[in-house]
């Protein structure tokens, strides 16, 4: 009954450290997560090693994945190393982590939880939030992301689900692939790549299948969005303790 996490990364040490920390923190702990790393520059895979080293944390599969320059002008990265890491996920449920985003350590609880009790449904979102400073330096919500209401085919209200507040079934998946479906579309010109795109893609493919009903566990558990603002290390207030960064 565990939970597949795929988490593409790329050029992003900061952020993705503490999004691998925010996984490691989870109460629930049948899980292994799928770190694919296109980064380019020369610094991200040297920290992403030596974290993983002095963790000792054998559930991280870490994945360096080299694209050409004329690759990468051809396909959507983010959306094909989804492709391929389906491929590798073993385990009943699958969500798709942003390495700049953080989990609530009740997030994957909650909803595999939810979705073990709930055998009519094959997915599930939990609460979202954005995060941002203030000016004197000090984190502050942004937006909580509308909760509460069902997302489907037939339903499409404006909730703004990020693709990391959804857990789903990997036979669901199987499903759309049977179907020809993808999970995300491979061939994304560059200029129609922003992820929050594949994230509403991807989304919108999910519904043609099952609806999304919210998660009613854990009314505190938020994937934590912070993907548009500067992320300071070891910076959180004492309310995102849980999100399990060092403070």
């Amino acid at each position: 009954m565990g939970v597949s996490i795929i988490t593409p990364s790329f050029n992003n040490p900061r952020y993705v450290l503490d999004t691998l920390r925010s996984v490691i923190g989870q109460s629930y702990q049948d899980w292994t997560l799928f770190l694919l790393d296109n980064s380019t520059d020369e610094h991200t895979r040297p920290i992403l090693r030596d974290f993983l080293k002095s963790s000792g944390e054998q559930r991280i599969k870490y994945l360096e994945v080299n694209f050409t320059d004329s690759f990468r002008e051809n396909i959507h990265i983010s959306s094909s190393l989804c492709n391929a890491a389906f491929l590798l996920a073993d385990q009943e449920y699958l969500l798709f982590l942003a390495h700049d985003d953080l989990l609530d350590q009740y997030c994957l609880e909650s909803m595999a939880t939810y979705l073990t009790e709930r055998s009519d449904i094959s997915a599930c979102y939990c609460r979202g939030q954005r995060v941002g400073k203030d000016n004197a330096g000090n984190w502050q919500k942004i937006a909580e992301f509308p909760f509460g209401l069902i997302y489907g085919e037939k339903n499409k209200p404006d909730c703004q689900i990020d693709g990391g507040q959804v857990l789903f079934r990997k036979s669901l998946v199987e499903q759309m692939i049977i179907a020809q479906e993808t999970i995300n579309l491979c061939l994304i010109p560059k200029i129609q790549g922003a992820s929050h795109h594949t994230d509403g893609i991807f989304l919108n493919k999910l519904t043609r299948y099952t609806d999304i009903p919210p998660c009613p566990y854990h009314a505190d558990a938020f994937l934590l969005t912070h993907r548009c603002i500067d992320l300071a290390h070891n910076d959180l207030p004492q309310k995102h303790k849980r999100f399990g960064i060092n403070l």
